[in-house]
């Protein structure tokens, strides 16, 4: 068998990663954008989502001669979740979805798991859960210092990976 022929074909599925990546992105950021720049309890957001974008960015670049098709399930998920927030306006909803079209676009599903959970520090959700917890707002670090323990795991090497 031709080695060509044997590696996984890394653009399968491109098309529909890069379209739901960008719907879920033209649905959520004029939301995000806006409680990143008013919410007291938001704070750090914006740092926190490029963290994690470019932590999901350098493992997606590692990893491209391993690289399988796109998740079909990550952009399932974001479809749905698209969906679910045009009909019920709830902007949660598209946050979320922008989460599983990213990992469906740079990850597997196992490890996509570890980015969506990375994206926790990036959430304005996030932040409305921890104005129950404390009052006056956060001072800006955690924010950040969450999404980068939390995506620490991804920038271990996979036991599949094999030095060129």
């Amino acid at each position: 068998m031709n080695a060509i022929a044997s590696k996984p074909d890394s653009y399968e599925g491109l098309i529909p990663a890069l379209f739901m990546s960008i719907l879920s992105a033209a649905l959520a950021l004029p939301s995000l954008w806006d409680a990143w720049q008013h919410d007291l309890y938001s704070t750090g957001g914006l740092t926190a989502f490029l963290i994690w974008l470019t932590t999901l960015g350098a493992v997606s670049f590692r990893q491209r001669q391993t690289a399988g098709p796109h998740s079909f399930t990550w952009i399932a998920i974001s479809g749905l979740l698209c969906m679910a927030g045009s009909i019920t306006s709830l902007h949660v909803c598209h946050h979320l979805a922008l989460v599983a079209a990213f990992c469906g676009l740079t990850m597997k599903v196992s490890r996509g798991w570890i980015a969506a959970v990375g994206a926790l520090a990036w959430l304005p959700a996030c932040g409305w859960l921890a104005s129950r917890l404390s009052s006056g707002g956060l001072a800006g670090w955690e924010r950040p210092m969450l999404a980068a323990i939390a995506l620490f795991p991804l920038l271990k090497r996979s036991p599949n990976h094999t030095a060129s």
